[in-house]
């Protein structure tokens, strides 16, 4: 669509990359370019079901996070109208913008559960009677040299296996898949 791509140095709580886009606005004589993330960031909250659009206190904190930014926000689009004088200094637009996206991805990590994963303890114990060795909480060192936390590695006669518990709960078993999709992605070739 013309738009031009910008990778910043910012990470996503996932470790995706935060782009902004920069892109022409036809037919607006005043305001000639915009810099958006095109949806990147509701996409991600998406994932994490966490509803923006929600008339509670996470509208206030998203209200504050956009006043003091200056960022617009439209239809799941951050963005910001570039004027043509602030064109030398694309740059400050590019970090408020990219400030905004990692402030509201935020919004995910506080409405995961904060509760311990009673399930988990049962696997312990099944692990444990079962008479196959394992290790709890192993830190394997991702394809992106990240640090990613595995439930369990279970040792087998020939070979080990790596366990992630799924939440028990209904409405965190959406995030929970994605988080462990993410971590077995993460680890695809270790």
């Amino acid at each position: 669509n013309g738009a031009l791509r910008m990778s910043t140095p910012f990470l996503y709580p996932n470790g995706d990359r935060v782009d902004v886009f920069l892109e022409e606005k036809h037919g607006d004589l005043f305001t000639p370019l915009s810099l958006s993330d095109y949806g990147h960031t509701a996409l991600y909250l998406r994932d994490a079901q966490v509803q923006l659009d929600a008339k509670d206190k996470k509208a206030d904190i998203l209200g504050s996070i956009l006043s003091q930014l200056k960022v617009n926000y439209s239809d799941g689009d951050l963005s910001i109208d570039i004027q043509e004088a602030q064109l030398t200094d694309l740059s400050d637009a590019i970090f408020r913008l990219s400030q905004a996206c990692l402030r509201i991805s935020d919004f995910a990590a506080h409405t995961r559960l904060r509760t311990v994963n009673p399930f988990r303890d049962d696997i312990a114990g099944f692990l444990g009677s079962s008479g196959l060795k394992y290790v709890p909480d192993v830190q394997v060192r991702g394809g992106y040299q990240n640090e990613v936390k595995i439930d369990f590695q279970v040792f087998g006669k020939q070979q080990s296996s790596y366990l992630c518990v799924l939440a028990p709960t209904e409405n965190a078993v959406h995030t929970s898949a994605n988080e462990v999709f993410r971590k077995f992605y993460d680890i695809r070739t270790v």
